[in-house]
């Protein structure tokens, strides 16, 4: 499946379920612009409990696109993977950020490689943080090109979106004046984030389950491989 039909079958899949997926998005934006405000940017515990957030939101997002019962706590719920989400975030956002403080090569491979540790986490918070990580390097072996253009893809939609919006927003302008075009950019912030981020989380734990599963596939058939060889 290409970027493009990946983002618009998580489209599809979010028809009907639109408002419950918009709040909890507003819930895990509100509550990590709160721990940023109060915390600061650099504070460990507001990094722990972002990754701890985005783990509910991989949860509640995965049962929306899979016709699965979906309830607003499943956004907290998995206490359990606190510490090992906290362990987790540290080490992504350091390994991105001296990786494109030093060469940008190295910092965007390390965001291909372990863009799915969180959701490897979500389906099994016994792994550990280590064994997390390993399994989103596996995963995304071989599938570089693809997870890329997933990213290259979403940019350049949000990117027409927000071009969209902002056009839209200052008609008041010409109306009215000068004074209306910083409340047009908000206005535009404001819908692009209504209408992608949701999205965004969908479709990238749409494209987790998609390789996940290509992945399981590929070793069912070469074990039904092995065991023919083994019978001649």
């Amino acid at each position: 499946m290409s970027s493009l039909g990946l983002i618009k079958e998580s489209f599809n899949r979010l028809k009907g379920k639109w408002i419950p997926v918009i709040f909890s998005t507003f819930i895990i934006s509100g509550l990590i612009s709160f721990l940023i405000d109060m915390l600061g940017y650099g504070s460990l515990i507001a990094v722990s409990l972002i990754g701890f957030i985005f783990i509910g939101e991989i949860a509640f997002i995965r049962n929306v696109i899979n016709d699965k019962p979906y309830q607003l706590e499943e956004l907290f719920k998995n206490y359990k993977a606190f510490l090992p989400a906290f362990l987790t975030t540290i080490i992504l956002i350091v390994g991105v950020s001296v990786g494109l403080v030093l060469l940008v090569v190295p910092g965007v491979l390390i965001l291909l490689n372990y863009s799915f540790a969180l959701h490897t986490l979500e389906e099994d918070i016994q792994i550990g943080s280590l064994e997390a990580l390993k399994r989103s390097k596996e995963l995304s072996k071989g599938n570089h090109t693809k997870i890329m253009l997933f990213y290259l893809s979403f940019f350049l939609i949000m990117a027409v979106i927000f071009g969209l919006s902002v056009a839209i927003c200052l008609i008041p302008y010409f109306l009215l004046g000068w004074n209306l075009v910083f409340t047009a950019a908000i206005l535009a912030s404001i819908i692009v984030g209504i209408l992608l981020s949701p999205l965004f989380y969908s479709s990238i734990t749409l494209l987790y389950d998609t390789l996940k599963n290509g992945e399981e596939e590929t070793e069912v058939i070469n074990e039904q491989e092995e065991s023919e060889e083994q019978l001649f």
